[in-house]
């Protein structure tokens, strides 16, 4: 039973460090657009993004060029990253990479984002 209980114990200790990290890469510093692809038609639409800055703040506002653009979260078991902007519009991401330097979202049938950390 001991065994049991410190296996949940570590499993449990696991998560919740997982949960933390992404986070943590996700709200560290700021973020620009390094790569963008119109997903209907495969183009490159990286320019369209030209001189952007995204921030995602630990208390959930979501800053476009320091400016608060709406409110962050998490959804789909961090799957999906949920922003809400300041007039109601709501955009769903498909989380495809969040790593300490780069991130890759999609929102579906639209485009493909590849951000690095501004450091």
């Amino acid at each position: 039973m001991k065994r049991f209980s410190l296996g949940m114990l570590i499993i449990a200790g696991a998560a919740v460090t997982t949960s933390s990290c992404k986070k943590a890469n996700l709200t560290r510093d700021q973020w620009t657009i390094s790569s963008a692809t119109d997903l209907e038609d495969g183009t490159n639409v990286t320019s369209d993004y030209a001189g952007e800055v995204w921030e995602y703040s630990k208390d959930g506002n979501y800053l476009e060029n320091n400016s608060i653009k709406g409110t962050w979260a998490w959804g789909d078991g961090k799957k999906k990253l949920i922003i809400t902007e300041t007039d109601g519009s709501v955009d769903t991401y498909n989380v495809i990479k969040l790593k300490k330097n780069e991130m890759e979202l999609e929102l579906p049938t639209e485009e493909n984002i590849q951000l690095e950390r501004l450091q």
